[in-house]
Parts: C-alpha cells; structure tokens; sequence
C-alpha cells in the first residue's frame, strides 16, 4: 500500500547546509523508492513523500527526531493509489515569486489558527511541478 505524507517544520540548517541535505534526500528516497518535492523559504520546511506505508512512516519517525528540523507538524497523511511525483525521488521546489506569492495566499487563508490547509498546499507542489517550477 502507498501514502503520503505532507508535513512542515521549522529549518535549522543554514542554505548550503540544506542543498547538502537535499543531495543527500534524493540518493537515499531513491534508494528507498520515495518520490515527493520539498520547498524551503522564511526557514520552513515545506515536504510532501510518497512511498510504501512502512517506510514512509519510519521515515516520519526519523524527521522528527532530526535535529535539524524543528516544530515539526504532520499537515496531512493519506493512502494513495498512486503517485504524484513519479520519477522525482526529490523534487526541489525554490523560492520564486511565483511560489511565495501563492504560498502566501495559502497561509493566509489558514483558519481559526488550525494551521495550514494540506489541500490546498498539495495543489500548491502540484500546481508548481505543472508551471515548471520545480527542479
């Protein structure tokens, strides 16, 4: 069975730090047969996976537990019958203006505090993956 997973959580890494973080994503997800985008501005983390049930969750577990991630927020988990991101093990989604304007508008747009809609930043990395954004 296939998940997916999208979360957020504060950055502790400095840029370079964060592009060596990512090299290192798209070797292992590889690896591990993950696929999903990550987007990185104002020093959060922005990621979505998709992967088998089981490694998607012991790959939660070790997000959460890594150091370099802080306040980290399960936004959405679901079974998929297939993926969004095929053939990008990771998916690097820059800062552009394009995407911080829409991502401003999504947290705008959070409710009663509840944080961000998991929808809506779903059709955030599905929207910029069709535009060409992503890397």
């Amino acid at each position: 069975m296939l998940s997916r997973i999208l979360y957020t959580s504060r950055s502790l890494c400095s840029t370079p730090e964060a592009m060596a973080l990512l090299d290192h994503a798209r070797i292992a997800n590889a690896r591990l047969d993950i696929t999903g985008a990550l987007y990185l501005a104002n020093g959060r983390f922005l990621q979505c996976l998709e992967g088998k049930d089981t490694v998607i969750a012991t790959l939660l577990e070790r997000i959460q537990r890594d150091p370099r991630h802080c306040e980290c927020q399960l936004l959405d988990r679901r079974s998929i019958s297939r993926r969004v991101y095929t053939g990008w093990a990771m998916a690097w989604l820059p800062a552009s203006p394009s995407a911080a304007l829409m991502m401003k508008t999504i947290m705008s747009q959070s409710m009663d505090g509840e944080g961000p809609d998991a929808r809506a930043i779903g059709a955030f990395f599905y929207a910029m993956s069709q535009m060409g954004e992503c890397q």
